[in-house]
């Protein structure tokens, strides 16, 4: 039993010397009471764990407090919440609801020129068909193709705009074009000379849609130039234009629909209360998944209000064999 010391008043303290034992316990009495049994003494090594195990505690209990008040401002933030389709800062390969947005844009795309194109931009649904070929005599034919040196295709669409004009009393005031019959006419020589001396060295001449336009007396031209794959999953893609790349089609559009306003045509659309034609929506996937969907919606009607304001040229320039 260890002796007890009265009295002791401590005059000087020494650090322990290199090679004492850190573990070793040292009993102090004040009174009859001892402050800590033996075996009970708490080490100088035990004491600077604890103090490294505070540590440890304290930074962790910082970086949750800090994580909790992040994700509390990320609840709150309505336009996270609303519309988190990019990613701030982060790469484009990242930028997954972007990058699937986009793609749900394309498809409806895709799905609008499709229906037109099946519906409307074919014979037999305008007021006036007429089919190009070799030779503007021949009994199948009613025009020269544009891509006949033969051709005269500014006089003939001038041609084609006066008679719509006569017999409905609106000027026709759009063309839609293939995109061969494009490709024809901005290199025909009729339509070249309108526009080769418009040009220098920093500027050369071009024909562009709003150029064309202007030479053949419409508002605008629209080149139906949307591309699908028409091919089945798991076959070889067969990828080609939507519309007949050989095709044209004149009509009048006009600018303000209403109920008593004549048109070739109207598309309908409803944007199902969301003030929206094209909605994205994204909505969660099950709990535990950590998924999300994304998808789109349409819902559109196209109808032919006047056919006879509108002319379908078959074979504007001539079908690759």
């Amino acid at each position: 039993m260890p002796n007890k010391l009265k009295n002791l008043n401590i005059t000087k303290v020494d650090l322990v010397p290199e090679g004492a034992n850190p573990d070793a316990f040292v009993t102090m009495y004040k009174s009859k009471t001892p402050i800590r049994k033996s075996g009970e003494a708490e080490s100088f090594a035990d004491k600077l764990k604890d103090i490294k195990l505070d540590d440890v505690v304290r930074q962790i209990w910082q970086y949750t407090e800090s994580l909790s008040s992040s994700l509390i401002s990320i609840l709150r933030d309505d336009n996270i919440i609303q519309s988190d389709i990019e990613r701030m800062g982060a790469k484009g390969i990242m930028k997954f609801r972007q990058n699937k947005s986009k793609v749900i844009a394309e498809q409806m795309f895709i799905h609008q020129n499709k229906t037109f194109a099946q519906q409307y931009f074919k014979k037999g649904v305008w007021g006036t068909d007429l089919t190009g070929g070799t030779s503007a005599s021949s009994s199948s034919t009613d025009f020269v193709s544009f891509d006949n040196d033969n051709s005269s295709p500014i006089k003939f669409i001038g041609d084609c705009i006066t008679e719509i004009k006569r017999t409905t009393g609106r000027k026709p005031n759009k063309l839609g074009l293939g995109q061969r019959v494009f490709d024809a006419l901005i290199n025909h020589p009729d339509v070249m000379n309108r526009v080769i001396y418009g040009g220098n060295t920093a500027s050369p001449a071009m024909v562009t849609t709003k150029s064309l336009a202007a030479i053949l007396g419409v508002d605008e031209v629209v080149v139906f130039d949307a591309i699908w794959n028409s091919a089945n999953l798991g076959e070889e893609e067969n990828t080609g234009f939507i519309c007949d790349e050989n095709a044209m089609l004149l009509a009048y559009a006009t600018s303000t629909p209403m109920i008593d306003e004549p048109t070739a045509g109207y598309t309908f659309r409803w944007d199902m209360g969301t003030k929206n034609i094209l909605p994205i929506i994204e909505w969660e996937g099950d709990e535990g998944t950590y998924s999300n969907y994304i998808g789109g919606m349409i819902a559109q009607d196209m109808e032919i209000v006047c056919k006879d304001l509108g002319f379908y040229f078959q074979n504007a320039v001539t079908p690759k064999n």
